[in-house]
């Protein structure tokens, strides 16, 4: 009876060894087939070719239903297929199993975010494994613009508790702090931009709104300037803080409730044309007020009450071009191009040694087929002989060159445009254009992937996208496009 019993037992413990034993070594192709379906599916990946990877990975899946760790790669091909519903069911099953990346928790958020599904985006950013992963928060910059501040704020103090040395939220939390206590903020980010020197131009810009506040001891003057700098780095919502408070304090501050208007119509919140407007009532003559309302009608396609708006402008302040330019760039998208053409014309009669009304003359002149090859080439040559090392004027001789057919010059003022400027984003996009006409496929991909790493226009991000998914059967990367 010992005997027979030792024989179960024995029996017993080598087949559970044997099963554990299966269980280990399952994540790793055992046969043939999941060996060739895994090199099918990696080069698939290699060559976008998404569709071939998720029918190979599928077929993985069906054999070995069990393999949590196929989920992620199954949602992440699914999504860079443009099936978002499979990418979600597979990424948050990945999620709920613990088998799920930086990368592919991005991606799920994301998706999450596109649904409306805020709360369940939200608890996932809250319970990002810290400090492991603090070198991939960066990646959710974007998501920030999805999310309420209370939640944005929420998130931000728990990543700073776990991760005060990163940059990424040493930046962001200081954009945050700098609108109650500027030297608090602005100490945090020089710290993120020691580490990381692209956010110097950001402290750079933030010290130079500081200085030029401590001639006026008004503490409106100064949160609106502050509000101001915040608006130009797209921080809208720190920017919204400041100038509320701006407006609180001195409550007939036409500026600031002006800029608190823009901030908020940026934010999606139309009440910010009813502070637009009142600006204007508390201070008629004031210029930044009727410009800012003047955008917004722009915006919306009023395009005749906008002109008025920046005609008001002219008035009270005629010897500025930069109004004029806008004039004329109002006046051509109304489709009067010969009005437009005389706004530019003065602008460069005010203003003759400022390279920025020639670029733009000339770039009037290639948008619009406008005398390209006798205005257009001389305004983008007074452009270059006032800046020779202005990116932007290289470019847009660039333009003027490509719209006359001279394909040569288009691509050497292109490229020393990236010389100048190695994140321009409109000279990838007209190079990858250029080659994609002269059927140099190699280049013009690399040149329209680039687009997506420097572009901060989304209509660009997206021209580029349908080149990539025309010629390249490169999915859209820009999601929610019109």
């Amino acid at each position: 009876m010992f005997l027979m019993n030792f024989l179960d037992k024995s029996v017993s413990l080598r087949l559970f060894l044997l099963s554990l034993l299966l269980v280990l070594l399952a994540p790793f192709p055992s046969d043939w087939r999941d060996r060739q379906d895994w090199e099918i599916a990696r080069r698939a990946q290699q060559d976008h070719g998404y569709l071939v990877q998720g029918e190979a990975l599928r077929d993985i899946f069906q054999r070995h239903p069990w393999r949590q760790d196929i989920y992620e790669p199954l949602g992440v091909g699914a999504f860079l297929r443009g099936d978002d519903v499979l990418a979600f069911e597979y990424l948050w099953a990945a999620y709920r199993q613990g088998f799920i990346s930086s990368q592919g928790q991005e991606i799920l958020v994301k998706e999450l975010l596109r649904q409306s599904k805020k709360e369940d985006a939200v608890q996932i950013l809250m319970q990002i494994e810290l400090p492991a992963n603090c070198q991939f928060l960066s990646k959710y910059a974007d998501t920030k613009r999805d999310l309420s501040f209370q939640d944005w704020l929420a998130i931000l103090e728990k990543w700073n508790e776990k991760c005060p040395e990163e940059p990424f939220v040493l930046y962001q939390w200081g954009l945050f702090r700098i609108v109650e206590n500027y030297h608090e903020g602005i100490n945090c980010i020089k710290k993120a931009a020691q580490i990381q020197p692209e956010y110097q131009r950001v402290v750079s810009l933030l010290e130079e709104v500081n200085a030029l506040s401590l001639s006026n001891q008004n503490h409106a003057y100064r949160l609106t300037l502050l509000g101001r700098a915040l608006i130009n780095l797209r921080e809208y919502e720190e920017a919204r803080l400041a100038l509320q408070k701006a407006v609180e304090i001195q409550p007939v501050y036409a500026e600031a409730w002006a800029f608190l208007g823009e901030a908020k119509l940026e934010l999606s919140d139309t009440t910010g044309k009813d502070d637009l407007k009142r600006a204007i009532s508390l201070n008629p003559r004031s210029v930044i007020s009727r410009v800012l309302y003047s955008l917004y009608l722009s915006r919306e396609g009023n395009l005749e009450q906008a002109i008025e708006e920046m005609q008001q402008v002219l008035k009270i302040e005629p010897e500025q071009s930069i109004w004029y330019l806008e004039l004329g760039r109002l006046t051509a998208k109304s489709g009067n191009l010969f009005e437009a053409y005389s706004y530019y014309e003065q602008a460069t009669s005010l203003d003759p040694d400022n390279s920025l009304v020639w670029k733009s003359l000339a770039q009037f002149c290639v948008t619009y087929d406008f005398d390209v090859s006798g205005k257009g080439l001389f305004s983008a040559r007074e452009a270059l002989k006032l800046s020779p090392l202005d990116a932007d004027a290289h470019k847009v001789m660039g333009d003027v060159f490509f719209k006359q057919g001279d394909f040569a010059s288009a691509e050497r003022f292109w490229v020393r445009t990236l010389q100048l400027n190695p994140s321009h984003a409109e000279a990838f996009l007209a190079l990858g254009q250029l080659y994609l006409q002269e059927n140099r496929l190699g280049e013009a991909q690399k040149m329209l992937e680039n687009v997506f790493l420097f572009a901060s226009q989304e209509e660009t991000k997206l021209i580029a996208a349908r080149l990539l998914e025309r010629y390249f059967q490169v999915p859209l990367l820009t999601k929610n496009e019109p």
